[in-house]
């Protein structure tokens, strides 16, 4: 969406980080953004990729479930062939997220 005055603020905020970060696909954004949030849900420390076929990110959710062991700590695959994720991390080449009720 072009710029405009009455923009929303999250679509500006978006945008911003769009630019600091990536832009999104491009060989200049961020190897990594670590996601994290907090939750509600009964879903533990949980951490989520999108893509399966990403060997750094395989590499990487690997490491930290080593590191937190013996604490359980599931991994979360959303990847889906054709939704493409509107998501801070996801301007990352690498995007990663952890939630934590």
């Amino acid at each position: 969406r072009p710029v405009v005055e009455d923009i929303p603020y999250e679509v500006r905020r978006a945008k911003e980080i769009n630019q600091i970060f990536g832009p999104k696909g491009s060989d200049d954004a961020y190897d990594l953004i670590f996601d994290l949030h907090n939750t509600t849900s009964n879903m533990g420390g949980t951490l989520i990729l999108e893509n399966s076929r990403d060997d750094f990110t395989i590499q990487m959710v690997h490491y930290i479930k080593n590191a937190l062991a013996p604490e359980l700590c599931p991994a979360l695959l959303i990847e889906h062939p054709s939704l493409k994720y509107a998501t801070t991390r996801s301007v990352a080449k690498h995007p990663l997220g952890k939630y934590e009720n």
